[in-house]
């Protein structure tokens, strides 16, 4: 082996070994692809800096809450007054704007617990379309008499024998499921 084939082992070898040190660190700190925004705000308080939008009230929730997952919604844009009264004032969630995001795109995000939801025609994230949007809610059955008193149909799903969960259809046609946080 002569030396250039050598310093080319050596530096493949290096590389190698710095992604491993980096995967570990990462999966030790519970760092991934869930944890995405915390790893830029950290970046961005490093550098002295600040994000360069004015954060409402539900945005500083969302930012305390390390792993928040956003989920999609769908809906029409002449259906969102009704959206925006079945889970802002209904089910008590909180407006928020969302960073990246143009203000002028139909829709809007809101804010419960550990969910970052969007509520519009696409999101400008990858959704699965198969999973069931799930919101937890502070007392399930106090959820569930408000929602029967405004005239939505709810339905008890047993088939979790570790958990209550709750099916509602909102304006859009949408089936959610609401569980006890």
């Amino acid at each position: 082996m002569d030396q250039v084939q050598t310093g080319l082992l050596i530096i493949a070898l290096a590389v190698v070994l710095l992604f491993i040190s980096r995967w570990n660190s990462a999966r030790k700190s519970g760092g991934g692809a869930h944890d995405w925004e915390a790893q830029a705000l950290a970046k961005m308080q490093r550098r002295g800096s600040k994000p360069d939008m004015a954060f409402s009230a539900g945005r500083d929730a969302a930012n305390q809450v390390a792993l928040a997952r956003e989920i999609h919604i769908p809906m029409l844009p002449v259906s969102e007054p009704e959206m925006r009264a079945f889970y802002l004032d209904l089910m008590g969630m909180t407006e928020m704007r969302a960073p990246n995001y143009p203000a002028e795109q139909d829709g809007f995000w809101a804010i419960m617990g550990r969910r970052r939801v969007y509520f519009g025609i696409s999101p400008s994230f990858d959704t699965d379309p198969g999973d069931l949007p799930t919101l937890a809610v502070p007392s399930l059955d106090a959820m569930a008499d408000l929602l029967t008193k405004a005239g939505h149909q709810v339905a008890w799903d047993t088939r979790l024998s570790y958990a209550r969960r709750l099916g509602v259809v909102d304006p859009a046609g949408n089936t959610i499921a609401l569980i006890g946080g």
